[in-house]
């Protein structure tokens, strides 16, 4: 089985959403009032 390379400008389109956002959003929140490590979050997001 032969798997496509992804381009990075496809993979950016893929996470392009409006849900995928307020994901990030939300993350970067939570993270903010949780005190989280700035390398933690950077991994994570």
């Amino acid at each position: 089985m032969t798997i496509a390379p992804v381009t990075t400008a496809q993979a950016n389109v893929e996470w392009d959403s409006p849900m995928f956002r307020l994901a990030q959003q939300q993350f970067l929140r939570a993270a903010q009032i949780m005190d989280l490590d700035e390398n933690v979050k950077l991994r994570l997001l």
